[in-house]
């Protein structure tokens, strides 16, 4: 029986490794003169079997494992080649023809947060979630204030002048007796509670006989919501008044805040647009800027 040496048969013409947090990126191409002879490839980390895949003739063949934070791991990757004998094949490894790496994993992700005064003793702390993170650690000024899970995204907080300080969070991942330490957001000092809102405020050539109250913005500050809208009227009469306006506010998918009023003067001229300002009680310490934030609106006019 007679086989072709491993030498005569290169498998790979390409091979490369890089890494993102938590993860090892191959892209591998076979070589395209002797693609009847490639077969797959194995991926082998740190000498344990990891998975196969087998090798396109046309293009790159790419993906990724997992690989730790808090260590360095070496990744083999192998190629499988088909020899002949005299009367069977065999895909056996191509030892002599494997690239090895040793990479190591960059920090976990830094997380995009969001901090909101939500009062002068009350602030709002939220951020988007890490990959692999097993919590997260929230942070005012240098001090910890509080780590939580890695389901949580959003923490209230309270202290005397909360509003004062700058806060940031940082992930970690717990791998057995390690943990690898994200980088920190960048600090930020809380910003004003406030939703904005998108509707037209143009008047709609008598299309529709209404004059709409259309909300712009919604700003919170503990139990208060102060609500900046217009009132729309596409008519050719003066609107005198909203018989009933009912407003309910919506943060997180929960009822907040709601209010009827019942005959609101707004004395709005014909085919303009006024700046009506509410204010409404509801729930406290209620995140607008993180969460968002839906209005229900209806309104009986008399002109």
């Amino acid at each position: 029986m007679s086989v072709y040496q491993l030498s005569e048969k290169k498998v790979l013409n390409y091979c490369s490794i890089t890494t993102a947090a938590g993860k090892a990126n191959f892209s591998v191409r076979a070589n395209t003169i002797d693609t009847a002879y490639s077969k797959g490839i194995y991926i082998f980390a740190n000498n344990e079997s990891y998975e196969m895949r087998a090798l396109s003739s046309s293009s790159l063949t790419t993906g990724h494992i997992k690989i730790p934070y808090s260590k360095s791991t070496t990744i083999k990757v192998v190629p499988i080649i088909q020899v002949y004998g005299n009367t069977a094949s065999y895909d056996i490894q191509a030892s002599d023809q494997a690239f090895t790496q040793t990479v190591s994993s960059p920090k976990p992700a830094k997380p995009t947060i969001y901090v909101t005064k939500l009062s002068k003793s009350t602030v709002g702390i939220g951020w988007n979630g890490v990959e692999d993170a097993t919590g997260y650690k929230i942070y005012r000024g240098s001090k910890l204030v509080k780590t939580v899970g890695s389901k949580t995204r959003h923490f209230t907080y309270k202290k005397k002048k909360a509003y004062k300080y700058k806060y940031t969070v940082c992930a970690y991942v717990k791998e057995g007796s390690a943990t690898a330490y994200g980088t920190k957001a960048k600090s930020k000092k809380p910003a004003s509670n406030y939703a904005k809102f998108g509707g037209s405020i143009g008047i709609d050539n008598h299309s529709y006989m209404t004059c709409d109250y259309v909300v712009k913005k919604i700003t919170a500050s503990g139990n208060t919501y102060y609500v900046t809208g217009y009132a729309v009227n596409n008519r050719i009469f003066k609107a005198k008044k909203y018989k009933k306006l009912k407003i309910t506010i919506y943060c997180n998918g929960k009822k907040v805040a709601k209010k009827t009023y019942r005959n609101k003067k707004i004395n709005v001229k014909p085919e303009r647009a006024k700046k009506i300002k509410l204010k409404i009680k509801g729930k406290s310490n209620q995140d607008l800027k993180y969460y968002n934030v839906r209005i229900s609106v209806s309104e009986k006019t008399v002109w």
